[in-house]
């Protein structure tokens, strides 16, 4: 056991059931956090002791860097091929051999020191390979250059991580992977580089990193105290690529590109809202920040790009995608529930307004009625945001059913009458229905 970390320690524990997850990750804590072996003062002068040595390496680090930044800009143009790689694949070995002499099984300072000098160690081997592709090889296609240096930096962190919590070699190592793949699949005759072959390939390399973070990353391949860190990282890595891919898509085919690009990112969506798809809530906060960010992108340039060509198959299908979230949410088949009743009734409202890029009349008689059903929704219990949307769809649809099939100077008068009563009537509805929900108690 002499010279094995605690955490190589601990795993093997875990391994033989001697000890959980759970209890390593308490232990683990306590340890930190009150220092039971050394005393209640030992904590401040060993995060003293090692906080110092970490701020100097950050120092050194960066002046090393802007040392280096100024020679290369000053005598770049004049330094040989053989002298630029030996600038920067100099610093690439230096950099790693610095933090490799680094402990950092000693203290959490030390871990972070030695990952960001193998994190910029890992930069400077990618530019050094970039250089010499440059170089030497004249003739080579972007692409080429692009998987030559993605490929170097995969094998690099590749091997720093080593399975270890080393979350920043993680993320350069995962990060290489559709780079890696996107661009080799660039290499094979008939295949357009920046068209569908390439986005799909980077598409099916985020969706399998993504299912190994969700479901093949455990407690038993991972160091114990670090495995959520791990699993976070695979999985927003995995759902970008996938997102990306997809996006990637359009360069060729836009239309199929942009709804491509909307299902992923409404599939990863349904990862973070379904109950029971993913256990853990990082992962879950993760995937609907990122998903509900493209969505929101997406979503209406898909909407305009298929409105133009036809818009009542449009609208349909996305007042369909509406009812159906709204269904979800009313019988809780969601996480958040009433946040996705209220996104649906907006969906729904939204898909009656395209038809109108074709189909006037219907649009307005469609709308009316989802905002009429929406309304009577709102009058179930704990329903009153759907009372709101309703009310809101009322508010457009009619004005803008009476200035169309009322046309003339005499509709503003009437526009105005039917608005005002409008707005009366459902300013009554909306406070009976809050009334009724907080009754007013009597002594």
């Amino acid at each position: 056991m002499m010279g094995m970390s605690s955490s190589d320690k601990w795993q093997e524990w875990v391994e033989a059931g001697l000890l959980t997850g759970d209890q390593v990750t308490a232990i683990s804590a306590y340890e930190r956090d009150r220092g039971s072996e050394h005393g209640q003062s030992m904590p401040a002068r060993s995060a003293f002791s090692t906080t110092v040595p970490e701020a100097i390496g950050y120092l050194g680090g960066l002046l090393a860097l802007g040392g280096l930044i100024a020679l290369i800009s000053r005598f770049w143009e004049s330094v040989s091929a053989p002298g630029r790689l030996g600038m920067t694949g100099g610093a690439a070995i230096a950099l790693g051999l610095a933090g490799a002499l680094i402990a950092e099984d000693r203290a959490a300072a030390f871990t972070r020191l030695r990952a960001v000098l193998w994190t910029l160690s890992v930069v400077a081997t990618g530019i050094t390979v970039g250089i010499g592709m440059d170089e030497w090889v004249t003739s080579a296609r972007t692409e080429t250059v692009v998987l030559a240096v993605a490929v170097a930096v995969l094998i690099q962190a590749g091997l720093m991580w080593a399975g270890r919590p080393r979350p920043l070699q993680l993320i350069a190592f995962l990060a290489a992977w559709p780079v890696v793949t996107g661009s080799a699949v660039a290499h094979i005759p008939g295949i357009v580089g920046e068209g569908a072959g390439r986005g799909l390939t980077v598409w099916a390399t985020g969706v399998f990193a993504l299912w190994l973070g969700l479901y093949r990353i455990s407690v038993d391949r991972i160091s114990v105290d670090r495995v959520s860190v791990v699993r976070l990282v695979w999985v927003v890595i995995g759902a970008v690529a996938a997102l990306v891919g997809a996006a990637l898509v359009t360069s060729q085919y836009t239309n199929l590109g942009l709804l491509f690009t909307l299902v992923t990112a409404l599939g990863i969506m349904s990862l973070a809202v379904v109950p029971g798809l993913v256990a853990g809530s990082d992962e879950r906060l993760a995937l609907g920040i990122v998903a509900g960010v493209v969505t929101f992108q997406t979503a209406p340039l898909t909407i305009g790009r298929y409105a133009a060509d036809g818009g009542l198959v449009t609208g349909l299908v996305a007042w369909g995608v509406g009812g159906l979230i709204l269904g979800a949410g009313v019988r809780k088949m969601l996480r958040l529930p009433r946040v996705f009743e209220v996104f649906g009734a907006v969906v729904m409202v939204i898909g009656a307004a395209v038809i109108s890029v074709q189909f006037t009349a219907i649009a307005i008689l469609l709308g009316l009625v989802i905002a009429v059903g929406l309304l009577v929704l709102g009058t179930f219990p704990d329903r009153v945001l759907a009372s709101v949307t309703g009310s809101v769809g009322l508010l457009i649809n009619v004005p803008w059913g009476i200035s169309h099939f009322f046309p003339g100077e005499g509709r503003v008068p009437l526009l105005i009458l039917v608005t005002g009563l409008l707005i009366l009537g459902l300013a009554v509805l909306l406070a009976r229905r809050l009334a009724g929900q907080n009754p007013v108690s009597t002594p």
